[in-house]
């Protein structure tokens, strides 16, 4: 893997809402934002203003729990929600839930279909917290799967695995590690240029 390494300059645009203080993904979606609390919070994603940070529209996922929300991605067909957080390392189960965008554009409270996976290869579940290479942050969609980029508190490298955009149980081995110089926190797909960006 060759890196990178960019950085800008940032504006304050506006403050979010209280009700989204601890926006932790964001997607666009025709042409409005979207984001989610990270974890403990309730299954809701939030629409929202780019130009004052009020909520303008909130949808439920009735059957999913926000364990430790993560990130947020889409494809043509669905959003996917990233219940990958794992600070402490202790999960041994984590959850990708997948709504129809047609579902979430027509409806406040919708229905998600579950992803549901493990780290094959993790075999410490007690390293202490922010002590785990088991942490996740990033979902990034390409093509017909979904990857994950590991936030190793331990060694600050990445692990990449891939797994299904179908709904199931999946047992995951990663695909590279490498060297990231950094806690990864996010990733996106660009399809223009055929990279991941990951911060």
């Amino acid at each position: 893997f060759g890196h990178t390494l960019r950085s800008q300059s940032i504006e304050v645009v506006c403050e979010l809402d209280k009700k989204i203080q601890e926006t932790s993904g964001l997607l666009q979606l025709n042409g409005k934002l979207i984001t989610h609390n990270d974890s403990g919070g309730k299954p809701i994603l939030y629409e929202f203003d780019s130009a004052t940070g009020k909520v303008t529209r909130k949808v439920v996922l009735r059957n999913a729990q926000n364990v430790d929300w993560e990130d947020i991605t889409a494809d043509e067909q669905f959003i996917y929600i990233a219940d990958i957080g794992n600070n402490s390392g202790k999960r041994k189960s984590l959850n990708i839930y997948r709504v129809l965008i047609s579902d979430y554009l027509m409806n406040d409270s919708v229905n998600s279909e579950i992803i549901n996976f493990s780290y094959s290869d993790q075999k410490n579940f007690n390293p202490g917290k922010f002590m785990t290479n088991y942490d996740a942050e990033s979902l990034v969609s390409v093509g017909d799967s979904l990857y994950i980029f590991s936030k190793n508190w331990g060694n600050h490298k990445t692990r990449m695995y891939a797994v299904s955009k179908l709904p199931g149980v999946y047992k995951l081995w990663p695909l590279a590690t490498f060297e990231a110089r950094c806690l990864v926190t996010a990733g996106d797909y660009n399809e223009e240029n055929n990279e991941i960006i990951l911060t």
